[in-house]
């Protein structure tokens, strides 16, 4: 289904005092935006899902006013973010790249929720300060475009509003039709290709009673359908499609449990994992059943480092198709330096050390919160604590896709910039439409290795 945002605007009246420049956007409030804002000559928005999970809060001193709630950070899904805080550093680092420009970035977690992405969006495009609709407090700075999401759940939303704006949006994860968004790109190839590359290794086993498990939003729903629809070619029966949520409860439920006995009844052997990826399944009564099955993982699942790391046993003789991604040895080094202690204003890392490591925030009100809202117990921590390894820096370069997203960007922007006068071009920032155009018409034009 659509998502279709309608916004309704009352125009302001000359007899009304209003201190505020325009009519402003009342849009539903945060507990916490997770907004990351660096200056710079171009701008690259960001929008990112780190917390996987929203949820509603009632502030105790307003009990009339509800916020939007983010929770379940993830660390892999915060490495992602790093990844791209990493290659904008990268870029600014060597002044070959952009000679005498420097990038900037304005960046926002998802949580996974569509109204939260498309609230990010709608205050990326104004600025930083208040929404304000079809403007943009920016002083002399271009919003080239917008990196993200991973999910087909956020993403689509975000380009409904891009698209019409003429925003380049690069994400990367799977994508829709681009004939519907013309401006939205992806660094990741169409699974289509890999779900019949799966097929095929199904068949060349003699495997033709499998079940999918895949996740409960957009991406799975798509998935599923693509899956089932090749799997019927290759004369190979899918017993059970099973969607799966994930909650902040604790996993064994009446739903799970369900889901159990589905498989086991169905005696299926062989299940294939796809749509969003989500660790918490296999902290679920299904780990039972997947030491006597094969699982076949889709690359969103194969490419997972917490996966391979925390559930080696339940991948034994298991499957999976996977384009091998490299990580740059100084990205190791730039991790190095998220700490609390060292980045105390990123409320993500704080949140991540008391949901992962469950150290102390030091804020009384806050930890009691999130013990609360967790089940959790928290403790002071000795500052030597670490989040979970993000994954390989032995290499020597980047084929991140959230890299790449980047640099591909910069490799357009770049293009613009060595072919006109940047100073010419610098003086047009308030001739925003035209600035969108040239660089929507140079990302079309070097879109080699993009989908």
């Amino acid at each position: 289904m659509w998502l279709v945002l309608f916004l309704c605007l009352i125009l302001c009246p000359d007899s009304i005092s209003n201190p505020s420049p325009a009519c402003d956007l009342k849009i539903v409030s945060a507990y916490e935006d997770y907004e990351y804002v660096q200056d710079g000559d171009i701008i690259i928005g960001g929008v990112f899902t780190v917390n996987c999970l929203m949820g509603g809060y009632t502030i105790p001193e307003k009990p009339n006013v509800h916020a939007m709630f983010c929770l379940k950070p993830l660390p892999h899904y915060y490495k992602k973010l790093q990844m791209f805080l990493f290659a904008i550093d990268q870029v600014n680092k060597n002044p070959r790249i952009l000679p005498n420009v420097t990038l900037g970035y304005h960046l926002y977690d998802s949580c996974s929720d569509p109204r939260k992405a498309i609230k990010s969006v709608l205050q990326i495009l104004s600025g930083p300060g208040k929404t304000i609709p079809n403007y943009s407090c920016r002083d002399h700075q271009k919003l080239a475009g917008f990196i993200g999401d991973e999910s087909l759940t956020t993403t689509l939303p975000m380009a409904q509003i891009l698209s019409v704006l003429n925003h380049v949006q690069v994400t990367f994860g799977s994508m829709g039709e681009r004939a519907l968004f013309p401006s939205l790109y992806s660094t990741v190839n169409d699974y289509f290709v890999m779900y019949r590359y799966i097929s095929e290794l199904i068949r060349l086993f003699g495997w033709t009673w499998v079940g999918i498990i895949t996740s409960a939003d957009e991406s799975g729903e798509r998935a599923s359908f693509q899956l089932l629809s090749i799997l019927s070619e290759f004369k190979i029966c899918v017993a059970f499609i099973i969607n799966h949520g994930i909650s902040v409860s604790k996993p064994e439920s009446r739903a799970l449990e369900s889901t159990y006995n589905a498989i086991k009844k169905s005696a299926v052997k062989v299940v294939i994992l796809c749509g969003t990826y989500h660790d918490l399944i296999f902290e679920s009564s299904l780990r039972r059943l997947f030491r006597d099955i094969t699982l076949i993982l889709t690359p969103n699942w194969a490419s997972s480092i917490v996966l391979i790391e925390n559930y080696p046993e339940m991948l034994n003789c298991s499957l999976s198709l996977n384009f091998w991604s490299e990580a740059d040895k100084n990205f190791k080094n730039f991790v190095d330096g998220f700490h609390p202690m060292i980045r105390p204003k990123d409320k993500l890392l704080e949140n991540l050390w008391m949901t992962t490591l469950f150290c102390s925030s030091g804020n009384k009100k806050k930890d009691t919160l999130y013990e609360d809202i967790y089940h959790i117990s928290l403790h002071n921590c000795t500052g030597q604590e670490h989040l979970p390894n993000p994954g390989d820096y032995s290499s020597n370069r980047t084929t991140d896709p959230v890299y790449y997203a980047v640099e591909f960007l910069e490799n357009s922007l770049r293009g613009l910039y060595s072919s006109q006068n940047y100073s010419s071009l610098k003086g047009q920032a308030d001739d925003k439409e035209k600035y969108r155009h040239k660089v929507s018409a140079n990302v079309a034009k070097n879109r080699r290795g993009l989908y």
